[in-house]
């Protein structure tokens, strides 16, 4: 058995088994009479399932699906498989494919919220009003109404007015919270912010009994938190560092800047200046704050623009651990996430918040320009806008739709506890019970590095609830065994920047990613590890930036380094129909005995046979024979002869020739016995 195999769990995951489920997808939903697909059919069924074509991770696959601006291709499996390889996209395709996303049926989820919708925008007994003490505010057209929503995959969906711009206001004050965390740690927040429910209005002048802000979700926590933010650097700077965090938040997207609401701001501030004062009477600003600065800041942040759309990538950024799900790219560390989502379903809805806690029990943040955005563990965020508000500052249509959702769907938090979900409960649970353990968590984090999946990998690794450095398989393997193994250097570079991973540690076999490294000739990864062992990060930080984003180029050289046992390959040679040419790349001139048997397999699947013979061919060829066999003179028997007949007296002339060109006697006789046995 190769010492660098993976888990049994991970063996399974190999490239028949994902092809098949490819070709399985395309025959039942794409295919028609001719075995041909057009792809504005696909595109159709991306749509459906939530990936945009504004979605960064699908723009490049869009764009490959049409022949010019107006025309798609029309195209058969071969070249299908081929544009989905190529994409960065092939792994959460198949996650797609093998109904393992978030929201399985994304269709009728998003059917449901319709309904919803549309309900809620037909009432006109709510009453509400848009705020007035802004006059900008009270200006915008009360019936407005948007909804977006973001899963953890990045599913999105957009309804109503979901483009329409309008001013952030409350709905910041997680945001700047999470930055000032990110800076400054949990402990050092903690003597400048409470963490309690005020039990007052967001804007009363009041402080706790510590004489600190009661929490960051209120006026005076966000002006203490804005305190806390670069506090070395001039407004300007600060304003546009913030800028940059809430961009790369929802995925990249630009946010806009409303100067005239900052000037009414200003100037309708009397109670946000005497919360500053006092806050200041009473030393709860860090030294050598700067007041007027402060404040200046805030209604900065309070005067940004936003939309349905961004709030709620946003949300799903929070609910991902600190990972955008458009992006892959982690902002905010889970714990910071995690410490922010706490607050959010303890005083994220003004006064409201504990009713809002008890009924809709999401944790949420809320806006007087009638903003609302939720952050739901394990699915992702839904936001909305409608700006009349009622008594406590909330939107009273979004409070009535997130009554209407609970009642429809299993999302409150406390629905999942076991014994509060009965038989008669008529309600949608959205994930058609797909938990995924930390177990399964585990083995698709494997699978991710061995892949070279980075996306993925940080999306799982901020869901499991260790130390990704201690996650190790039934070999005692780490993560970075696997990078290594593989060759993927962006995986490795961020294994051990992130995670502190070792590059030392043993498996049970005595390999460490290190000598892995050597013995596969991934020079690029040794050099990493050299420069990461002698404290020499510019090197490093250079090779992670000239390295491909993501390594989706599946050769000989990746795929024969995994070892397979025979029940594995029956289950490969159930496929039953010829998997085409993927593409391979014979990138590895000769292969020593721990890797016949992968070849072997990776001939089979490249070419499609029968199952007795693929199985008797992969024991002669894998394991038998002791000697180094160029692979290319392998290669060119094994396609000649089975383009011949795949008949028992072809395979003895091969393992004649076979054991001819490198096996020896011995091997030739054990060859030709199993062939009689067999």
């Amino acid at each position: 058995m190769d010492k660098c195999s993976f888990s049994h769990e991970l063996e399974t995951c190999d490239v028949a088994e994902k092809y098949s489920v490819c070709y399985n997808f395309f025959k039942s939903h794409l295919k028609n009479d001719q075995n041909l697909c057009n792809l504005h059919e696909f595109a159709i069924v991306l749509e459906k399932w939530g990936f945009l074509k504004d979605d960064p991770r699908f723009q490049k696959l869009y764009k490959e699906l049409m022949k010019n601006d107006h025309q798609y291709k029309t195209v058969d499996f071969k070249e299908w498989l081929s544009i989905l390889t190529k994409s960065q996209v092939f792994v959460i395709l198949t996650k797609a494919f093998s109904l393992k996303l978030v929201v399985q049926d994304f269709e009728n989820f998003t059917s449901e919220i319709i309904k919803i919708f549309e309900e809620c925008k037909k009432e006109t007994n709510l009453g509400g009003a848009n705020a007035s003490y802004i006059p900008q505010l009270s200006k915008v057209d009360p019936n407005l109404f948007g909804l977006s929503i973001c899963t953890l995959d990045g599913q999105r969906f957009l309804l109503g007015d979901f483009e329409k711009s309008f001013s952030i206001q409350s709905c910041i004050k997680p945001l700047i919270y999470c930055m000032a965390l990110e800076e400054n740690g949990e402990q050092f927040i903690k003597n400048h912010i409470g963490r309690e429910p005020s039990g007052v209005a967001f804007n009363s002048l009041t402080l706790n009994r510590e004489n600190l802000p009661h929490n960051p979700m209120i006026n005076s926590g966000a002006i203490m938190s804005c305190s806390l933010i670069k506090r070395n650097l001039c407004t300007s700077e600060r304003f546009e560092h913030i800028n940059q965090i809430l961009r790369k938040l929802s995925g990249d997207k630009q946010w806009g800047f409303n100067n005239a609401i900052f000037l009414s701001e200003k100037e309708t501030a009397d109670n946000n200046f005497c919360l500053g004062y006092m806050m200041r009477k009473n030393h709860c600003f860090p030294e050598k704050t700067n007041l007027m600065d402060v404040l200046d800041l805030y209604f900065m942040c309070c005067s940004i623009e936003t939309d349905c759309n961004k709030l709620a990538i946003v949300g799903a950024t929070l609910a991902n651990g600190g990972v955008c799900p458009l992006t892959g790219e982690q902002i905010f560390s889970r714990e910071t996430t995690r410490d922010c989502i706490s607050l959010m379903y303890s005083c994220g809805m003004y006064d409201y918040s504990g009713e809002w806690a008890f009924t809709i029990g999401i944790p949420a943040k809320s806006s007087v320009s009638g903003g609302i955005y939720t952050v739901i563990p394990n699915f992702g965020s839904i936001s909305l806008f409608s700006p009349a508000i009622n008594d406590t500052g909330n939107s009273v249509k979004g409070v009535q739709f997130f009554k209407k959702f609970i009642q429809k769907f299993t999302l409150h938090n406390f629905d999942k506890c076991d014994g509060l979900l009965t038989l008669g409960d008529q309600r949608i649970n959205p994930f058609k019970n797909q938990v995924v353990s930390e177990r399964e968590m585990k083995v698709a984090a494997f699978y991710a590095a061995s892949e070279g999946d980075l996306f993925e990998l940080k999306r799982l690794l901020t869901l499991l609830p260790i130390n990704p450095a201690k996650v190790v398989d039934y070999d005692k393997r780490t993560l970075l065994h696997v990078a290594a193994t593989e060759g993927h250097i962006l995986v490795c570079k961020y294994l051990l920047k992130h995670h502190n991973c070792d590059m030392h540690v043993l498996d049970k076999w005595g390999g460490s990613p290190e000598s892995n490294a050597k013995r596969f000739e991934h020079n690029e990864i040794v050099e990493l590890f050299k420069n990461w062992k002698n404290n020499n990060f510019q090197a490093v930080e250079s090779e992670f930036s000239s390295s491909p984003t993501i390594n989706k180029t599946f050769s000989f050289s990746e795929k024969m380094k995994k070892s397979y046992s025979q029940q594995e390959l029956q289950a490969n040679n159930a496929v039953n129909f010829k998997l085409p040419d993927i593409g391979y790349k014979v990138t590895d001139l000769h292969i020593d005995v721990d890797n016949r048997r992968a070849l072997a397999i990776s001939f089979y699947n490249a070419i499609g046979t029968s199952r007795v013979f693929s199985g008797i061919f992969a024991k002669v060829f894998g394991r038998l024979n002791t000697y180094v066999l160029d692979t290319f003179v392998a290669g060119t028997l094994i396609l000649t002869l089975l383009s011949l007949s795949e008949s028992f007296i072809i395979l003895i002339i091969f393992t004649i020739l076979y054991g001819l060109l490198g096996g020896g006697i011995e091997s030739l006789l054990a060859v030709v016995i199993l062939d009689i046995l067999a």
